[in-house]
């Protein structure tokens, strides 16, 4: 009631008469606002700065954090825990190196090349060695804790620990559970052929290949055969289990599916050449490589193909996968990032040589071994700088903060107006 009757007093004695400081006041609005369409006042899709799509997607790619140069080809898988990142090369040594700095902690001598990748338990690194034995290492220091000598030309398998127990295969054909502490034989198991394949231990049964074109399911404790399934040719893919099926890879060309429990088919998936990749499996996919060029998606109960990505050479590696992203290395000297889900490629990073070793991934760092006798810690970032986006898309202001001091000098100048009002009209009421 008061504001009404203030208003109409100033009515009654003109107070607004004072035309010039109306035009002055008008003028100073219409310079901020001339440049401002009524348009531009919303949220834009299209202002989002470049490299951030809606999806959530950016551009990316992959840069080198450091690399490790060693004396000889790196076709062992490197494994990182606590901060460093131990791995084999075919320059007879075994090599843990600091997963910050690339900087070498210690290398371990062995007397020929080591294929086989790191296992580590119980602050101990255990690894195989063409030269026919296994090694226990001390995980800190480097120094041996204990050898196995086993029978044949060399072990490139890569050992498993369970219950205290390491298991591997030999070139000599023989399956072995070596007591992890001691290093002393628990029991051996026969096969028909050398053994590249690398074990699986799941619910107290081992399960490997071998060259004799069986798969074999073995009693984790008492080495008795539990069963085999043959397939068309040698089996050098390494098995993985889930949901109580065993997957794996022939150079009959096809993935199988079997029944962990019976050792009975599920079914089989055909691909384009030799298998020789060890398959992956994660929220029910089966991610595996094939001679053929093809990393293939399949699914994990289905055995139908969900997608196959093309590299430009034979994919020998076994993949790795992280908060959805499948990282897989080719005969084309390239590692891969592909997106888990649709098959498409977030980015690749190239290296001196061909990639057959499997990638690790920790703490958003992927570190991989090439051909190129080198091991590498690649870390991925924006193509370009993701700049603080423009929400607001009005000429002349970057911020929401230009855009606060825009309306409020607006208010400011509204405010001075009102006042000067009120001026005019107490004075003339005194007059």
């Amino acid at each position: 009631m008061i504001r009404w009757k203030f208003l109409n007093h100033l009515r009654k004695d003109n107070a607004i008469r004072d035309y010039h400081f109306w035009i002055i006041l008008l003028f100073l609005i219409t310079i901020l606002t001339t440049s401002v369409e009524a348009t531009d006042l919303i949220f834009k899709a299209d202002s989002l700065p470049k490299g951030v799509y809606q999806n959530g997607d950016s551009e990316l790619k992959a840069t080198q954090f450091w690399r490790y140069e060693t004396g000889g080809w790196v076709l062992s898988s490197p494994k990182v825990s606590y901060g460093v990142v131990y791995f084999g090369s075919y320059d007879n040594n075994v090599y843990a190196i600091d997963s910050m700095t690339g900087i070498e902690k210690w290398r371990f001598k062995t007397e020929d090349g080591v294929y086989s990748s790191p296992a580590i338990f119980n602050s101990t690194v255990y690894i195989g060695s063409n030269d026919g034995n296994v090694y226990a290492i001390d995980e800190v220091t480097g120094i041996e804790k204990w050898r196995f000598t086993t029978t044949g030309n060399g072990v490139e398998s890569s050992p498993a620990v369970s219950n205290g127990t390491v298991y591997f295969g030999s070139i000599g054909s023989n399956v072995y559970a070596i007591d992890a502490t001691m290093g002393t034989e628990k029991w051996i198991f026969a096969t028909g052929s050398y053994v590249l394949s690398s074990p699986v231990v799941s619910n107290g049964v081992v399960y490997i290949g071998s060259s004799d074109n069986n798969l074999y399911a073995i009693d984790a404790v008492t080495g008795t055969e539990k069963w085999r399934f043959t397939t068309g040719e040698r089996i050098w893919s390494s098995p993985a289990v889930s949901n109580d099926t065993v997957y794996i890879g022939s150079i009959d060309s096809n993935v199988y599916a079997i029944n962990a429990v019976t050792g009975t088919e599920k079914w089989q998936f055909k691909t384009g050449n030799y298998v020789v990749s060890s398959p992956v499996v994660s929220n029910d996919v089966v991610y595996i490589g094939s001679w053929d060029n093809n990393l293939y998606a399949i699914d994990a109960v289905r055995g139908t193909e969900k997608w196959r990505f093309a590299t430009g050479g034979s994919v020998l590696a076994s993949p790795a996968v992280s908060n959805g992203v499948v990282y897989i290395g080719s005969y084309d000297n390239n590692l891969y990032a592909i997106d888990a889900v649709r098959g498409t490629e977030k980015w690749r990073f190239a290296t001196g040589g061909s990639v057959l070793a499997s990638p690790a991934v920790s703490n958003g760092v992927i570190y991989i071994g090439s051909w190129d006798n080198n091991t590498y810690a690649i870390r991925v970032v924006p193509s370009t700088p993701i700049p603080t986006p423009n929400y607001v898309s009005i000429p002349g202001f970057r911020s929401i903060s230009h855009l606060s001091m825009f309306y409020g000098m607006v208010f400011l100048i509204l405010l001075i107006g009102i006042c000067y009002m009120g001026w005019k009209a107490v004075k003339h009421r005194k007059e």
